[in-house]
């Protein structure tokens, strides 16, 4: 990992000025705008169990990683966000979830480390938003799977 060199003065329009041009530079393997490599010692690990966003349709993406989530599909789970605690259904990550059924679900989202994949557990409500029923939490809030 590398940070990019980026100016702090000229154009207030980094993302149009500044990025695009790193970008086609790292695509063509030309790496002369990035600056020195990042440590990655201090580079803090990921807090487990908790918000880490909340995306565009209300969905609760939380650092539980999905392969530690030891559920039969439509298993019925508790989870606790905060104060607000919300009966949940385990899903296989499909989308065969009833209307206004709150769903815990590997999310859609993930990368590769050391070649194994790691996707996140997500909460969707189906036709709603979970955000909004678990009382629109902040990212890093604890999530809690009780049952």
């Amino acid at each position: 990992m590398q940070n990019i060199n980026e100016s702090r003065g000229g154009s207030q329009f980094r993302s149009r000025d500044v990025f695009p041009p790193a970008a086609a530079a790292i695509a063509n393997n030309d790496f002369s705008l990035l600056g020195e490599a990042l440590n990655l010692d201090q580079v803090a690990d990921v807090p487990g169990d908790r918000v880490a966003w909340i995306d565009g349709y209300g969905n609760i993406k939380a650092t539980i990683p999905s392969h530690t989530v030891k559920l039969e599909p439509e298993a019925k789970v508790v989870i606790r966000i905060g104060d607000v605690v919300s009966d949940a259904i385990y899903s296989d990550g499909s989308f065969r979830v009833p209307e206004g059924t709150l769903a815990f679900s590997p999310g859609s989202s993930g990368w590769l480390a050391d070649g194994q994949e790691v996707r996140w557990m997500e909460l969707f409500l189906r036709g709603g938003n979970a955000w909004e029923r678990f009382g629109k939490p902040r990212i890093n809030q604890p999530v809690t799977q009780i049952g």
